[in-house]
């Protein structure tokens, strides 16, 4: 059913039109996590994570109604997709902060099915016996974390999706290089 949102005290009155939407749990998820030794000193360890069938309501006041602008910057989409002028065919309201608040629908549902590689550690364990380095070890290493998402919903071209609604703040993708020693 379609609502009119200037009629909502009768679609709150009338449950009839109250369905669940979304699902936050997945139907399955899981991870996978493998190191490849290569040759006697290198080592590859690659950690990535999946999940499917489950779903998020993204908050519809970071979309569209323009009311958690205080700590965040406005939506692109509502930039993009918000009506404008008499004859725009809009996806969201014109951007005022007096639009009427309006029940959640799947509207502002994502599916939230992704696989992550969450992360890549890549070391190299340097040959001691033949150096002068008072240490009975050393190993190199680089690590990257948060490298990648894939999403299946794709975020619309130039505009926010679940990618970058999904949470207030972006994950860092982080890299740190290290040595570690043993004496």
């Amino acid at each position: 059913n379609i609502v009119d949102g200037n009629t909502l005290s009768d679609f709150y009155r009338d449950n009839s039109y109250w369905k669940p939407i979304g699902n936050s749990q997945p139907d399955f998820f899981g991870g996978f996590n493998n190191q490849f030794k290569i040759g006697k000193n290198l080592d590859i360890n690659v950690t990535m994570s999946y999940s499917s069938g489950d779903d998020m309501l993204i908050q519809k006041e970071l979309i569209d109604q323009y009311r958690l602008i205080v700590n965040r910057n406005l939506s692109v989409n509502a930039y993009y997709n918000s009506w404008k002028k008499p004859g725009d065919i809009a996806y969201y309201p014109s951007i005022v902060n007096s639009n009427p608040l309006i029940s959640n629908s799947t509207k502002y549902l994502y599916s939230t099915t992704n696989i992550k590689l969450k992360s890549i550690n890549i070391s190299y364990d340097i040959p001691i016996k033949e150096s002068r380095l008072p240490l009975d070890k050393m190993r190199v290493y680089i690590n990257g974390s948060n490298l990648y998402y894939w999403f299946m919903d794709k975020s619309p071209e130039g505009q926010n999706g679940i990618a970058e609604l999904r949470k207030i703040y972006p994950e860092m993708r982080t890299f740190s290089f290290g040595i570690n020693t043993s004496f």
